[in-house]
């Protein structure tokens, strides 16, 4: 009986089907980010770092050509959300890995929020039915999980952001008044993306592309004057530093080479699998929509769409981008899709039919590849492999500040490195890691970024006092540099440690 019930109502099936995976998957996500794995979105130590440090009442933006040779490639809103709620909940920075936990539960509850918006959006402003609004916002859900991109980063607020950018913008554009409070809400919401993480700068400028394409020009100028001033607003509202050292570090810090051998493995074979008939459906809708002179919403979502996709595009060929650069392009294509069916009464036409079965089984096969490929991913080694990593890095930053009275500001260097070696160490000594973020500062030097030439002058000059090796291997900085006349204080299982001076 339930299988004729299923067949006979195949969007019910698929819909609870999809939300039982989803929740699935959360709870992986959820008992992941419970665990002591060192990473579990590929740079998780560039959101942890700056959320310490702003804890810790330190600046979160430095000069990179100077110690601690610091670059923070990010907008600073995450940092300041995740801070708050640490000093409101008693979370100390020196409590690593409650920071750890804090930081990836705020991600998981962003991202589980970015869904519920989509859904009850397109449920009750698209009037979809509510297995479609399901199937939708589960299908969201399911390949953000799958790209893993929003865990612990800023990214799980900037897709918040954009469900909200495309539900004031639909506000606005139902009233049909330019002079409407919806649009300096889609504005600020926009600006406000953009301090998240700097791609959410696309979503101010299509919305003025939107504006340009409708030739209503009164409405463009008042967004350009009201974004110049929610610009201005958070430029000195929000740990900036000063203008010039904010504008250095998050376009310094992310000048990577390009690179297309990374772009295909990290963006294009795992784009195609997952993609492939979004994308299509979506260019094919774009196309309608930009014929038809009906349908502005649609008209505005499919300018989003195109330029969301243009420019993550542009900038997933850079070395350390990946295909979750494409996360807001599939928020809004999705929502395009249910939207632009909706107006054509597909939903009224043969609801058992073969129209409605090839996505079903679609949305049922992504579902579960992407449930398998985020457990295998985070299973494949045991997580209590670093329960022990953890421990014995936190020994180490202890011996350093108890037995050995390290101050704050005193430099350290750990050069150790592989199997997430030293990962922790930069966390516990997060106000006295010199190059925190190693990797990034090796691309910089490469690319002729930045100028390190002082961190040459401290390794000459003795200055650094502690350095952190692996065991048995001889300590050398990032860029090559050898440490003169170091000397061996205490080894442990993993390490060396060794005071400079």
């Amino acid at each position: 009986m339930l299988f004729g019930i299923s067949f006979r109502r195949p969007l019910l099936f698929a819909s609870v089907f999809s939300l039982l995976i989803s929740i699935l998957i959360l709870f992986i996500k959820i008992y992941v980010s419970l665990s002591f794995l060192p990473d579990i979105s590929g740079s998780e130590t560039s959101t942890i770092f700056p959320i310490q440090r702003l804890t810790g009442n330190l600046p979160v933006y430095t000069d990179p050509e100077s110690p601690p040779f610091l670059m923070a490639q990010y907008t600073p809103i995450y940092f300041v959300l995740v801070s708050t709620i640490a000093k409101v909940v008693g979370v100390l920075p020196d409590d690593v890995h409650k920071v750890f936990i804090l930081s990836r539960l705020t991600s998981v509850l962003l991202v589980v929020a970015l869904a519920g918006v989509v859904g009850a959006f397109l449920r009750y402003k698209i009037r979809t039915s509510i297995w479609v609004a399901l199937l939708a916002a589960s299908f969201i859900y399911q390949i953000l999980a799958y790209w893993y991109l929003t865990s612990s980063r800023p990214d799980s607020l900037l897709v918040l952001l954009t469900s909200l950018f495309i539900v004031a913008a639909y506000r606005a554009i139902a009233l049909e008044n330019e002079n409407s409070v919806w649009w300096i809400a889609t504005i600020f919401v926009a600006v406000t993306a953009f301090f998240v993480k700097q791609s959410g700068a696309i979503h101010s400028v299509s919305l003025g592309v939107f504006c340009l394409i409708t030739a209503q020009w009164k409405l463009l100028l008042r967004m350009i004057f009201s974004g110049i001033a929610f610009f201005c607003f958070y430029i000195f509202v929000l740990p900036t530093q000063s203008i010039e050292i904010f504008f250095i570090n998050i376009i310094g810090g992310v000048a990577n080479s390009a690179s297309w051998g990374w772009f295909y493995d990290w963006t294009l074979q795992r784009f195609l699998l997952a993609f492939a008939p979004l994308l299509a459906i979506n260019m094919a809708i774009c196309i309608v929509s930009f014929r038809n002179k009906g349908g502005l919403y649609l008209k505005f979502l499919s300018g989003c769409s195109v330029l969301f996709f243009l420019f993550a595009t542009a900038t997933a060929t850079k070395i350390g981008a990946g295909v979750g650069y494409y996360q807001d392009y599939l928020i809004v294509s999705v929502v395009q899709i249910v939207a632009f069916g909706h107006a054509q009464g597909w939903h009224l036409k043969a609801p058992d039919g073969l129209g409605t079965w090839v996505p079903v089984i679609y949305l049922g096969c992504a579902a579960v590849h992407c449930l398998l490929s985020v457990y295998m991913g985070y299973t494949q080694i045991p997580l209590n492999h670093f329960r022990s990593q953890y421990a014995e890095q936190s020994d180490i930053a202890r011996f350093l500040r108890v037995e050995k009275g390290l101050q704050d500001g005193e430099l350290v260097y750990i050069s150790a490195s592989g199997d997430f070696q030293g990962y922790y160490l930069n966390h516990f000594l997060y106000r006295n890691s010199l190059v925190p973020f190693a990797d990034i500062v090796y691309l910089a030097d490469q690319n002729r970024t930045f100028d390190f030439s002082k961190l040459d002058e401290l390794v000459r000059n003795r200055k650094i006092k502690y350095v952190i090796s692996n065991k048995g291997k001889e300590p050398i900085t990032i860029l090559g540099q050898h440490f003169p006349a170091l000397q061996k204080i205490r080894t442990t299982s993993s390490y060396d440690i060794y005071q400079g001076y």
